[in-house]
């Protein structure tokens, strides 16, 4: 059974604190691989959800590396997913305005979830308040509220507590020039 987990990421690097909650799925993720490339992290991780964490010791990193090319190919094409993925976040905050950035970011967890075949048709469960949208995605409380009004005006999503709708998936890929190509699945 698959299981899907949400985790707030939040940078130090700005003043006032920047989030970004993105989907994850038991034993699919690396998170601060990297770790050892600078003296303190920038980012720090909370789960939205509850989760189990296993710790890997950094310096293990490189020696499973060495002994399994298949894992590091694996580790190295994560890592190349997560920065597109936050390259996806980058354009949304700098480019699109707030109907575009809700629907680009409905879609994208939309595209995770049927990577991990957790498919519930054109339905994500979202355990996320309006607050945690409005951080997310850079807007305020009373923006993201209009915003989601006006998709669901439009007949593009239907919301219910924890629960979003893609009403018209291809209507709302054209509008958030969403591009899911960088989600696809590792192969050998």
């Amino acid at each position: 059974m698959n299981r899907v987990f949400f985790i707030g990421i939040s940078s130090f690097i700005l003043p006032r604190k920047f989030y970004f909650r993105i989907p994850l799925r038991s034993g699919g993720i690396t998170l601060g691989l990297h770790v050892n490339f600078r003296a303190t992290a920038t980012y720090s991780a909370s789960a939205l959800t509850p989760l189990k964490l296993a710790a890997v010791d950094p310096r293990r990193v490189i020696e499973i590396s060495q002994k399994f090319p298949i894992i590091a190919a694996g580790l190295s094409w994560c890592t190349a997913r997560e920065f597109a993925t936050l390259g996806d976040q980058a354009i949304r905050l700098g480019r699109l305005s707030a109907r575009q950035r809700l629907a680009h970011l409905f879609l994208e967890l939309w595209h995770r979830f049927a990577l991990i075949q957790d498919d519930k048709g054109n339905w994500l469960e979202i355990p996320m308040t309006q607050q945690d949208l409005a951080d997310t995605l850079g807007m305020s409380l009373v923006h993201t509220n209009r915003s989601l009004k006006s998709l669901r005006d439009a007949g593009l999503i239907s919301v219910t507590k924890d629960h979003v709708r893609l009403n018209d998936v291809q209507a709302l890929i054209e509008m958030s020039e969403f591009n899911p190509e960088h989600l696809s699945e590792f192969e050998i």
